[in-house]
Protein backbone atom coordinates (compact mmCIF):
# COMPACT_ATOMS: atom_id res chain seq x y z
CA UNK A 1 0.00 0.00 0.00
CA UNK A 2 2.51 2.37 1.20
CA UNK A 3 4.63 1.34 -2.39
CA UNK A 4 1.57 2.41 -4.23
CA UNK A 5 0.63 5.47 -2.51
CA UNK A 6 4.67 6.35 -3.02
CA UNK A 7 4.02 5.83 -6.87
CA UNK A 8 1.73 7.71 -7.23
CA UNK A 9 2.57 10.36 -5.42
CA UNK A 10 6.02 10.27 -7.35
CA UNK A 11 3.70 10.35 -10.83
CA UNK A 12 1.63 13.33 -9.47
CA UNK A 13 4.94 15.15 -8.58
CA UNK A 14 6.61 14.20 -12.01
CA UNK A 15 3.34 15.93 -13.78
CA UNK A 16 3.47 18.93 -11.76
CA UNK A 17 7.39 19.50 -12.01
CA UNK A 18 7.73 19.05 -15.80
CA UNK A 19 4.22 20.90 -16.98
CA UNK A 20 1.92 19.79 -20.12
CA UNK A 21 2.01 20.48 -23.92
CA UNK A 22 -1.27 21.31 -25.40
CA UNK A 23 -2.76 20.25 -28.52
CA UNK A 24 -6.49 19.56 -29.88
CA UNK A 25 -7.05 16.28 -30.98
CA UNK A 26 -10.55 15.42 -33.32
CA UNK A 27 -13.50 16.03 -31.12
CA UNK A 28 -11.56 15.56 -27.80
CA UNK A 29 -11.17 18.22 -25.62
CA UNK A 30 -7.90 19.64 -24.70
CA UNK A 31 -5.29 16.60 -25.13
CA UNK A 32 -1.81 16.74 -22.75
CA UNK A 33 0.81 14.87 -24.44
CA UNK A 34 3.92 12.80 -22.59
CA UNK A 35 6.71 10.99 -23.72
CA UNK A 36 4.24 8.44 -26.25
CA UNK A 37 1.74 9.01 -28.45
CA UNK A 38 -1.59 9.76 -27.17
CA UNK A 39 -4.48 6.74 -27.18
CA UNK A 40 -7.12 7.09 -28.79
CA UNK A 41 -9.44 10.30 -27.42
CA UNK A 42 -11.87 9.18 -24.80
CA UNK A 43 -16.22 8.73 -26.24
CA UNK A 44 -17.90 11.54 -25.20
CA UNK A 45 -15.44 14.73 -25.79
CA UNK A 46 -13.87 14.10 -21.49
CA UNK A 47 -10.11 15.10 -21.80
CA UNK A 48 -7.10 12.47 -21.87
CA UNK A 49 -3.47 12.83 -21.16
CA UNK A 50 -0.32 10.57 -21.30
CA UNK A 51 1.48 10.52 -18.63
CA UNK A 52 4.89 8.79 -18.71
CA UNK A 53 7.03 8.33 -15.23
CA UNK A 54 9.56 5.99 -14.19
CA UNK A 55 8.46 2.03 -13.59
CA UNK A 56 9.96 -0.79 -13.21
CA UNK A 57 10.49 -2.79 -16.73
CA UNK A 58 9.38 -6.19 -16.73
CA UNK A 59 10.32 -8.99 -19.08
CA UNK A 60 7.55 -10.20 -21.21
CA UNK A 61 4.79 -11.73 -20.49
CA UNK A 62 4.85 -10.85 -16.45
CA UNK A 63 2.43 -7.98 -16.62
CA UNK A 64 -1.33 -8.44 -16.49
CA UNK A 65 -3.53 -6.04 -16.42
CA UNK A 66 -7.43 -7.53 -14.89
CA UNK A 67 -9.10 -4.93 -16.85
CA UNK A 68 -7.43 -5.94 -20.58
CA UNK A 69 -5.56 -2.39 -21.06
CA UNK A 70 -6.02 1.18 -21.35
CA UNK A 71 -10.17 1.28 -20.34
CA UNK A 72 -10.61 4.26 -18.56
CA UNK A 73 -14.99 2.43 -18.19
CA UNK A 74 -13.29 -0.59 -16.25
CA UNK A 75 -11.58 -0.52 -13.02
CA UNK A 76 -8.51 -3.20 -12.56
CA UNK A 77 -5.23 -3.63 -11.99
CA UNK A 78 -2.04 -4.36 -13.19
CA UNK A 79 0.57 -6.53 -11.36
CA UNK A 80 3.67 -9.01 -12.56
CA UNK A 81 7.05 -9.57 -11.59
CA UNK A 82 9.94 -6.99 -12.60
CA UNK A 83 13.06 -8.08 -14.80
CA UNK A 84 14.62 -7.96 -10.80
CA UNK A 85 12.12 -10.29 -9.62
CA UNK A 86 10.39 -7.59 -7.51
CA UNK A 87 6.88 -8.09 -7.46
CA UNK A 88 4.23 -5.18 -8.33
CA UNK A 89 1.17 -4.37 -8.21
CA UNK A 90 -0.68 -0.91 -8.80
CA UNK A 91 -4.38 0.01 -8.87
CA UNK A 92 -6.44 2.19 -10.83
CA UNK A 93 -7.27 5.28 -9.13
CA UNK A 94 -9.10 8.32 -8.83
CA UNK A 95 -7.69 11.94 -7.64
CA UNK A 96 -9.81 14.93 -7.91
CA UNK A 97 -10.87 14.79 -11.64
CA UNK A 98 -8.06 12.69 -12.68
CA UNK A 99 -8.38 8.76 -13.60
CA UNK A 100 -4.83 7.11 -13.53
CA UNK A 101 -5.46 3.78 -15.72
CA UNK A 102 -2.65 1.73 -15.46
CA UNK A 103 -2.00 -0.65 -18.26
CA UNK A 104 0.40 -2.84 -19.62
CA UNK A 105 2.96 -2.25 -23.24
CA UNK A 106 2.78 -5.53 -25.01
CA UNK A 107 6.25 -4.29 -26.82
CA UNK A 108 8.18 -3.33 -23.71
CA UNK A 109 6.64 -5.70 -21.33
CA UNK A 110 6.48 -2.69 -18.97
CA UNK A 111 3.18 -1.16 -17.08
CA UNK A 112 2.72 2.56 -17.78
CA UNK A 113 -0.08 4.37 -17.36
CA UNK A 114 -2.64 7.13 -19.00
CA UNK A 115 -4.54 10.26 -16.52
CA UNK A 116 -7.90 10.47 -18.10
CA UNK A 117 -9.44 13.96 -16.99
CA UNK A 118 -13.46 13.18 -16.33
CA UNK A 119 -15.57 12.84 -13.73
CA UNK A 120 -13.91 9.97 -11.64
CA UNK A 121 -15.91 7.57 -9.30
CA UNK A 122 -13.57 6.79 -6.62
CA UNK A 123 -15.64 3.94 -5.24
CA UNK A 124 -15.41 2.56 -8.51
CA UNK A 125 -12.33 3.84 -10.18
CA UNK A 126 -13.78 4.64 -13.58
CA UNK A 127 -14.76 7.48 -15.80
Amino acid sequence: MKRTLLLVGLMILFLALNGCKQEVVGNASDVIEGEDDNQAALEKGSEESQVTSPKPTTEKGDCIDTDGGDDPYTAGKVYGRTADGEEFEVRDSCYNDFLLEYWCDEETGEYRNTNYRCSCEREDRTC
